[in-house]
């Protein structure tokens, strides 16, 4: 485990081409930071500009230009952070509030602004466009597609989307789900249910391919499935919360890791996961104290809030 700066919470982790985690987060005593972890386990905190003194979730990837990018939706920016520590902030629309991040296939940065009911695309030299949706959508999360394509999240309506790079749209029925975070496999995508106290039998993952086919998957847990991440070797690993679950992982056959951790102890899971190159899962912890009883790791790990870790891949 790797402690970050007095205060500070790790929103979101991602790793960059070479295998460095970065992080982005803050909290209500501190500014917001990005960040990496350095080889020899020292944490850099940069802080992001213009930004205040509060808790916002945001997230964080890697660009196609190479720079790691972030969200900061307290003052309405996209961010670009270098190797080096530069960050170049990229100013919208006011009142645009950007939350979930990531590279699609044409190069460009595509956003959710789930409170204006929108997809934002931005290139690399800040040039903007805006996709609406329907209100009151529920607009949770974004990925890019085995096929090129963005897929997104609709947790009210019940729905997956496809966006193609020119704005052409395909909205998904998913009968009694609320989708909300969303990766892509090599044959799709795949889905956590998004309910913090889902009905009995309904704590699942979901895989949708391109096609729209949606296949279902039990796991266990007393409370919906929250974060997402697919490692090398094709597993998932999830968190389920809250009060009543951490980390697990499962094969994309349905079978599900012999020590995966679901603790009903815990008070919230990890906000974030990232598979590194090697196929360990990190995540950061956020806003999390938890108690990881396996999750991979032969023994138990505690878990608090303002930390980075990860877990071995185990049996």
């Amino acid at each position: 485990m790797f402690e970050l700066g007095s205060g500070v919470h790790a929103h979101s982790v991602a790793f960059d081409a070479s295998g460095r985690l970065w992080f982005v987060g803050g909290a209500l005593e501190r500014t917001q930071v990005v960040g990496r972890l350095e080889p020899n386990g020292s944490v850099i905190e940069i802080p992001i500009p213009d930004s205040t003194r509060s808790y916002y979730s945001a997230a964080i990837t890697e660009g196609a230009d190479g720079a790691m990018w972030f969200t900061d939706p307290w003052t309405s920016a996209l961010g670009r952070v270098t190797a080096s520590g530069e960050i170049t902030m990229y100013k919208l629309p006011r009142g645009t509030n950007p939350l979930d991040l990531v590279s699609g296939s044409d190069g460009a940065l595509w956003f959710t602004d789930p409170y204006k009911d929108r997809i934002g695309r931005m290139t690399t030299s800040g040039e903007l466009a805006q996709f609406r949706l329907a209100r009151h959508s529920g607009l949770s999360d974004i990925a890019r597609g085995p096929d090129g394509n963005v897929w997104f999240t609709l947790r009210e309506k019940s729905r997956i989307g496809r966006l193609t790079p020119t704005g052409d749209r395909k909205l998904f029925t998913l009968r009694g789900v609320e989708p909300r975070s969303i990766i892509a496999d090599q044959g799709g995508l795949w889905f956590t249910e998004g309910s913090w106290a889902a009905p009995k039998g309904k704590n699942r993952l979901g895989h949708i391919d391109t096609a729209g086919k949606v296949t279902q998957f039990r796991v266990p847990g007393k409370s919906g499935t929250r974060e997402i991440a697919v490692g090398p070797d094709g597993r998932i690993w999830f968190t389920a919360g809250s009060a009543g679950g951490a980390i697990g992982w499962m094969w994309p056959s349905g079978e599900l890791g012999p020590r995966g951790c679901l603790d009903e102890h815990c008070w919230l899971p990890p906000s974030s996961l990232a598979v590194a190159p090697d196929g360990v899962l990190w995540f950061g912890t956020d806003l999390a104290t938890c108690g990881i009883c396996g999750g991979g790791s032969a023994q138990s790990l505690g878990m608090e809030s303002g930390w980075v870790g990860h877990l071995g891949l185990g049996a």
